[in-house]
């Protein structure tokens, strides 16, 4: 025999529960309100239905609950498992077919209604000492059982995900595992003992209570209505990539941030790509790797080593393309004479002995010193704005002359120098040449007559003992050797014509000189006070 107590118990919570849950739904996050709407309104269907079963005398009302107790268990079953996806960030498994699983009972209901003589697989009603009593059939058995079983699975689930939430809320979870540990007990004595039928509204009563108490602690405590934090969810948040390996090289976990950074395109990443990325950096150092999309991605490497574990090594991938993009045109402003945009000393200085050493036995190289003739003349007679478009004049045409591989140094005042991989003495003094008879065929206009410049060059080749400095020295005395002569052509240092040591290959060719490119961004940065035209005058 039923508990009358009981049953009204059951009603009255659901009912609470029920009014509780409307009041409270503008103030649940977002992400939590609907799935949480369903559980309560689910168990309030539940709870109520169950407890009206025993008020009520005709077999059409009974039917009618029985449906509404179906409807109510597994609304509250989906929406478990929908919460739990939503916990365990499997979202996207939320797909149509679980919603139509959902809608069984409906479905059930409605053929009960249609085809009466399906009635007796899903229910019977029986009177027993002047009460009508469901006698469920084979159809609300399975049913039941199946529900059982995945509560039983949500709430697994829900204890894994508390083994990896953040210390500060492990509570907040295990406790709401703990209120809902009653009512699944209660729906499994239901189902396994037979005498359970007394308590069939016990299981949505304690299910029903324990979701007032959370809704009525969250109405008071906003801040428990929350998604847990645990490991996963905050892989799956985090804007840096996380690649977790073993000492082989063998990935042990990713999250979506290291997969968009590092794997597009591959449709399986069980090894770290070292084709791809390179070897992984020593732990406690980084590395820099640019992918096929053009972006800069920062690798940080620690060894996780603790006792009675395996090594583990965790990489850490940050997108820095902004940052390397930013620095890269720092260390180019810091490169450049903001006049003309060529290249300046600091940039001599540092790239003049790498490429020595690179060049050493390898390749030819040679270096040209040139400045303007007489240009103090043009800076005293038509002052130094004349002067200053002279060189940037002088610097465009040159730039245009010189072949692809050679690299313009503006030195200081008139004085450049010219660096030329893979050239030896002849073959640069040919391209000096060139360069310096383009550059006398301009004209520069002025208020009387226009007016044209002479360079003076110096070649230098680099010998087998040589280092930068006295390759650069041996250009500037080949410089200063021509200009004390008085003759336009350039003249080679002293030595060789060329170095029988060397060997002429040249090396992988830069951009044609090396200025940046006007209208397009250099002119901004290394504005021009004008532009010299063969014709005369200044454009």
């Amino acid at each position: 025999m039923r508990l009358i107590a009981v049953d009204l118990l059951a009603v009255l919570v659901g009912c609470a529960t029920l009014v509780t849950v409307v009041r409270m739904y503008h103030r649940l996050p977002q992400l939590l309100a609907k799935v949480v709407v369903v559980i309560a309104a689910g168990a309030s269907v539940w709870s109520v239905a169950a407890g009206l079963t025993t008020f009520v005398g005709s077999v059409g009302a009974v039917l009618v609950l029985v449906a509404l107790q179906m409807i109510g268990a597994w609304a509250v079953v989906v929406a478990s498992v929908w919460l739990v996806l939503l916990v365990t960030y499997r979202a996207y498994l939320l797909t149509r077919s679980l919603f139509v699983v959902g809608s069984l009972p409906v479905l059930i209901m409605l053929a009960l209604q249609v085809l009466p003589g399906l009635r007796p697989n899903v229910i019977e009603v029986v009177r027993v000492g002047g009460r009508l009593e469901p006698v469920w059939g084979p159809v609300l058995w399975v049913g039941a059982i199946t529900g059982a079983v995945v509560m039983g699975v949500v709430a697994f689930s829900l204890l894994i995900v508390a083994a990896s939430t953040i210390l500060g809320q492990r509570p907040l979870v295990l406790a709401v595992i703990a209120t809902t540990v009653p009512s699944v007990v209660a729906w499994g004595l239901f189902i396994t003992d037979g005498a359970g039928a007394t308590l069939a509204s016990l299981a949505p009563m304690l299910f029903s209570a324990a979701l007032l108490v959370w809704l009525i602690v969250a109405l008071r405590h906003p801040g428990l209505v929350q998604l847990p934090i645990t490991v996963t969810r905050l892989l799956a948040e985090v804007e840096d990539g996380v690649v977790v390996l073993t000492e082989s090289g063998d990935i042990l976990t990713t999250n979506a941030a290291a997969r968009a950074m590092l794997f597009t395109g591959m449709t399986s990443w069980t090894r770290y790509p070292e084709s791809r990325l390179g070897p992984v950096p020593a732990p406690g150092t980084s590395s820099q790797v640019r992918t096929a999309s053009g972006r800069v991605i920062e690798l940080v490497t620690d060894r996780l080593d603790q006792p009675g574990r395996a090594p583990t090594v965790v990489v850490t991938a940050r997108d820095i393309t902004e940052l390397a993009t930013l620095r890269e045109h720092l260390t180019d402003v810091a490169s450049r004479d903001p006049m003309t945009g060529a290249r300046n000393r600091r940039y001599l200085d540092a790239r003049l002995p790498e490429l020595v050493e690179r060049a050493r036995g390898r390749f030819s190289l040679s270096v040209v010193m040139l400045d303007i003739d007489r240009f103090k003349h043009v800076n005293d007679t038509y002052g130094h704005a004349m002067g200053d478009r002279v060189i940037i004049g002088v610097t465009d045409e040159m730039c245009h002359a010189l072949p692809a591989g050679a690299e313009l140094i503006r030195m200081g005042g008139d004085e450049f120098a010219i660096i030329l991989p893979g050239m030896d003495l002849p073959t640069a003094r040919k391209a000096a040449e060139r360069a310096a008879t383009r550059c006398a065929e301009l004209q520069f206009a002025t208020r009387q007559e226009p007016i044209s410049v002479t360079l003076s060059t110096g070649v230098q080749q680099l010998e087998l003992d040589m280092d930068a400095d006295e390759l650069l020295s041996g250009a500037d005395r080949a410089l200063y050797a021509v200009k004390r002569a008085r003759r336009g052509a350039p003249t080679g240092a002293p030595g060789p014509e060329a170095a029988p040591q060397l060997v002429p290959p040249v090396p992988t060719p830069l951009p044609r000189c090396n200025l940046p490119p006007r209208g397009a961004g250099g002119s901004e940065r290394w504005p021009s006070v004008g532009k010299a035209s063969r014709m005369g005058g200044l454009e």
